[in-house]
């Protein structure tokens, strides 16, 4: 989504003005919005500011959905990081609850900038690719030890429908394409998959869903975050459902 420089200084008024309702009336943004890329849904900027509160970050991420509607995932994103961030994993702060407030008329996170460049961006180092396979391993198997106790209540409480985190949401659409379609062999497929189902534990496995090196940043050999934990793409996964 392009923005012309006139509609960028719009914007960064408008954030000015909430951060100092949020902060102190003597925060300040320094220089203008940076747009990053990614953010396939969302349009994404980074942003500095002046005279933040004691332990405050200076360097920051502005999250903007595309639509009014999508201010549940303001509260989803914000709960799903502060889980994994408590858990111990290199994942962003939100630092201020921007539920219930719009940035031209759109809702948005707010959080902290972390250092380091996209792991994609540099596989062309023989040394990275080297490490890619247990880089990845590392933080996948992190992401699945996280303890899911409390989070779907959390969710609820909030207002967000967990429903669709479920990977029975994908089974579902699966047998849909397959009775449309009436393909043989995805017809066998899915009727594998209804057949082989596992049961449901009542703490599954936390999944993000759009697990790629475009959204793990990477610094000095280490990973510095897990990126993009979009509300559609992030589930509750039942460990067996990842065997074989």
């Amino acid at each position: 989504m392009s923005s012309s420089k006139e509609e960028f200084s719009k914007l960064a008024q408008q954030l000015e003005k909430f951060l100092r309702s949020k902060l102190s009336n003597d925060v300040s943004i320094t220089g203008s919005l940076a747009r990053l890329h990614g953010g396939f849904d969302t349009d994404t900027y980074a942003f500095s500011i002046e005279n933040p509160p004691l332990n405050f970050p200076h360097e920051l991420v502005l999250r903007h959905y595309q639509t009014r509607g999508e201010s549940m995932r303001v509260v989803f994103e914000s709960t799903m990081q502060s889980v994994a961030r408590n858990a111990g994993h290199p994942v962003a702060h939100v630092p201020i609850d921007s539920s219930g407030h719009l940035l031209d008329n759109r809702p948005f996170l707010i959080m902290e900038r972390l250092p380091g460049s996209a792991l994609g961006d540099l596989l062309g180092d023989q040394s990275v690719l080297q490490q890619l396979p247990q880089i990845m391993a590392k933080l996948q198997l992190g992401l699945h030890k996280i303890n899911s106790s409390g989070l779907k209540s959390k969710l609820e409480e909030s207002g967000v429908n967990i429903e669709f985190m479920s990977p029975l949401i994908m089974l579902k659409r699966v047998t849909a394409l397959a009775n449309a379609c009436k393909e043989p062999k995805l017809l066998t497929v899915n009727s594998w998959l209804v057949d082989n189902w596992p049961n449901q534990p009542q703490t599954p496995t936390i999944c993000h869903g759009d697990f790629h090196t475009n959204n793990i940043l990477y610094l000095d050999g280490k990973v510095t975050g897990l990126i993009d934990w979009g509300s559609h793409k992030t589930n509750f996964v039942d460990r067996a459902t990842r065997v074989g």
